[in-house]
């Protein structure tokens, strides 16, 4: 089953698209913020509300494959999700265009410390695009791009969440993204599973996938989703030596599980056909004595 969020976000994007389409001039020609060609990106750095995520393109065998960082966190990007993001800075619309010297600076935002901005990085250069405060009729927000520093947009508030998605708007839908080089361990009824490196069951942990996420969470909020009483418990230990610790649990018809992330956690509801193929197939690793 396809990701909700992946779903929803990616049609959003499509939606957006689909608006600038609509927001042609006389001449033809889109009226864009920032034009670019989509190939040319590499990497991306979005910073909102302090949150730094990373998205960049690594090559492996010759093909391309995109992941994201955040405070530690490496995970794998959906590539649909990220061309229609990218599609989607190359093509931002704006409301109205001001010379940089009819506004107040102070006013709009834009030249704050802490302020959100988009850094995208091409074959060419660097270039930022920073966000701003609302504009005073509380529609559109404002926007500079270090291209054309000398011009002030505004963007209508539509854009605002399809520019500066999340870690898991973008993340991969799959709950274990493994290299081959970790050492899997699992706990359950008192027992220790020792999986290894290959085998079936880390191929059916391979398919678990989730559908939406709650959070961040602290410890005590993991309570509510049955996470005190976790029918499992995997333990991870990267090639680096990193250790971390996931629960599953099935608590009030669904199934759960708690993810560390950034010094709290993320609650993944899990897709049902993959979540109790997984707890099926580790109880009867439990009845059949295969645990150490």
């Amino acid at each position: 089953m396809k990701s909700v969020i992946n779903y929803i976000f990616f049609f959003l994007i499509l939606f957006g698209v689909f608006m600038l389409i609509l927001n042609v001039d006389f001449k033809g020609k889109t009226k864009s913020v920032y034009p670019c060609e989509t190939k040319d990106i590499i990497a991306m750095h979005i910073k909102s509300d302090g949150d730094k995520i990373v998205v960049k393109r690594e090559m492996v065998d010759s093909i391309a494959n995109w992941v994201i960082e955040s405070d530690g966190a490496r995970e794998p990007a959906v590539t649909k999700t990220l061309e229609a993001l990218k599609g989607l800075y190359c093509n931002i619309p704006y409301v109205e265009k001001f010379p940089v010297s009819d506004v107040e600076l102070s006013e709009t935002g834009i030249d704050q410390d802490n302020a959100s901005n988009i850094v995208i990085m091409t074959g060419k250069g660097t270039d930022i695009l920073t966000m701003g405060n609302e504009t005073p009729d509380g529609a559109a927000f404002y926007m500079r791009s270090s291209r054309t520093p000398d011009y002030v947009y505004s963007i209508a508030n539509a854009y605002r969440k399809l520019l500066f998605p999340s870690f898991f708007d973008l993340r991969s839908r799959q709950v274990f993204n493994f290299t081959g080089h970790e050492q899997i361990s699992v706990k359950m009824s008192g027992f220790n599973l020792d999986i290894g490196t290959d085998g079936p069951l880390l191929e059916v942990m391979k398919k678990l996938a989730y559908t939406n996420y709650i959070g961040p969470l602290n410890y005590d909020g993991l309570q509510g989703y049955g996470f005190f009483d976790a029918d499992a418990k995997f333990i991870i230990r990267s090639e680096q030596g990193g250790l971390k610790e996931y629960e599953l649990t099935f608590f009030s018809g669904k199934y759960y599980f708690s993810y560390p992330f950034n010094g709290r956690f993320i609650v993944f509801i899990l897709e049902n056909g993959s979540a109790k193929q997984l707890l099926t197939s580790l109880q009867k690793a439990v009845l059949n004595g295969s645990f150490k």
